[in-house]
């Protein structure tokens, strides 16, 4: 700290053994080093013991026994004798011990753990060490899968966020040149499900990525399942004609290959795409069907589809069957342990009461939804429903707490690179702007050309998404392009439209934040 800020500190932490070379003269030779003070604790190992420290570098987040077990046996270290090397190695404080529910985590302090993986390369072992831990973790996640229709859901993804740094770990070692191509596809089919609620943008990369090293050799229902990743995660980003194609490729496969559990998830989100699109018939009957084929197999899990048939109801103006369809979804993520979708289901009833006219009713569940979802974490669905809530607000004219919430959204979904929550919140900003009264005509003036600027920007980053605007963000929409053209002459709408198709979306967000 006497020669380096905390930033350059920061950028220096990945060097530890190479910046931390000084210390006190008056101390021990071994103190006067972080290299040195390791070296001196790892000489004093038995052979077994540096073998597990090493091959435990290879973990990242942690781990459990059993994939201790798998990945530190050899010829001469039995998987019975990992248990007592393990404990030696907490007792010495080289591994860190941890309660897990009923069970013990483990993990390297990060200093620990840079020096065992430089350990492991040096003794040529890390080839080994990386292609038994992406084993492991790919058969954790198609078991996870396996018991997500059967495990509270609120147990499932304890188990499967605690993994999600040795998952990253593992494709990328899979997709690496000296990795498995085949094993990173199948880690990636299983991936919508967990990243989807925390890292969407992150899984939609890795299912990019196993799709384009998808060959002869990739089987028939793991491409179909990558398909059904790519569309789950479209519709996570409401671009809902992308998540159509790939939820038809998948339901096309998954029919060929009579897969029944495939069938009805492609439906779904088939389904729940074309309810989007407009097309509301079309896509209520596939979601009806996904729902008794459910039924039929006895599968849980079908709150997603009643909440997205109830959003179906609404689309056609029957709120009645939206509210009791939705309380029937709200049960049932309740008896999941879900809580989040809970908060989701409470989001989509203030989007069937703000359809139906009622936008007081849709603030206050809306405002629900969002103290839930921010206690759970979920940040993508807080950029949504920040969103939403800046519309309702728009809509019964309170400019200055819309203005809030879209800030505030437009910050949210900036860090979880929601490219749709970041345009429909700078919609609402502008739509702010297009909308609010303004005591001096100059000022007026201004904010309005600033508003058209902003709107032009967000039809274009729209249109190059291929996403629609919904009732919400359509109505908002037209009612500032209406006030925008009362107040301004044709020509100066269209060019300040124009010159805001041609921002940067850091030029958009700079000029949203002056509204």
């Amino acid at each position: 700290m006497k020669v380096l800020t905390p930033v350059q500190l920061a950028q220096k932490l990945d060097e530890r053994f190479r910046v931390l070379t000084g210390g006190s003269r008056t101390a021990l030779p071994r103190q006067q080093t972080m290299m040195a003070l390791i070296d001196w604790s790892y000489d004093l190992l038995s052979d077994d013991e540096r073998w597990l420290f090493r091959h435990l570098s290879i973990f990242a987040g942690g781990f459990m026994m059993d994939a201790a077990t798998v990945v530190g046996a050899n010829e001469s270290i039995g998987e019975f004798e990992i248990l007592d090397l393990l404990a030696s190695l907490v007792d010495k404080s080289l591994v860190v011990s941890e309660p897990f529910g009923d069970e013990h985590r483990y993990r390297l302090l990060e200093s620990m753990r840079q020096y065992a993986r430089q350990k492991l390369v040096e003794a040529n072992e890390r080839p080994r060490a990386a292609a038994l831990h992406a084993d492991v973790y790919t058969e954790l996640a198609e078991r996870l899968e396996r018991e997500y229709e059967d495990v509270p859901y609120g147990e499932w993804l304890t188990r499967a966020e605690a993994e999600l740094e040795n998952v990253r770990a593992a494709l990328s070692w899979a997709f690496s040149g000296d990795g498995d191509p085949l094993l990173g596809q199948r880690l990636a089919a299983t991936l919508y499900r967990v990243f989807g609620v925390f890292a969407a943008a992150e899984a939609r990369r890795w299912i990019e990525t196993a799709q384009s090293r998808v060959s002869d050799a990739t089987p028939g229902v793991l491409a179909a399942k990558l398909k059904l990743g790519e569309a789950f995660l479209a519709s996570a980003f409401n671009q809902f004609r992308a998540s159509l194609a790939a939820a038809r490729q998948a339901l096309e496969s998954f029919t060929e290959l009579d897969d029944e559990r495939g069938i009805m998830e492609a439906q779904r989100l088939a389904g729940r795409a074309l309810v989007y699109l407009g097309q509301v018939d079309e896509g209520a009957h596939l979601l009806s069907e996904s729902f008794e084929r459910r039924q039929k197999a006895g599968s849980g899990h079908v709150g997603g589809t009643l909440r997205d048939l109830a959003a179906a109801h609404a689309l056609r103006g029957d709120v009645a069957q939206a509210r009791a369809l939705l309380a029937q979804a709200a049960t049932a993520f309740q008896e999941e342990s879900d809580e989040g979708n809970v908060a989701t289901t409470a989001a989509t009833l203030a989007e069937a009461e703000y359809r139906c006219g009622d936008a007081e009713a849709a603030l206050r569940h809306a405002e629900e939804a969002l103290e839930a979802v921010r206690a759970l974490g979920r940040q993508r669905t807080e950029a949504l429903i920040l969103g939403n809530i800046a519309a309702y607000l728009i809509a019964l004219d309170r400019y200055e707490p819309a203005r809030v919430r879209g800030r505030s959204a437009l910050q949210v979904a900036g860090e979880v690179q929601s490219g749709a929550s970041l345009a429909f919140a700078l919609g609402h900003l502008g739509a702010v702007g297009a909308l609010r009264p303004q005591a001096e005509a100059a000022l007026a003036l201004e904010e309005r050309k600033r508003a058209s600027r902003i709107l032009g920007f967000v039809d274009e980053r729209l249109a190059r998404l291929e996403i629609a605007r919904e009732y919400t963000e359509q109505r908002e929409y037209d009612r500032a392009i209406a006030a925008l053209r009362s107040e301004l002459d044709a020509a100066a709408l269209e060019a300040a439209l124009s010159q805001g198709r041609a921002w940067t979306e850091e030029r958009a967000v700079a000029e949203a934040l002056l509204i």
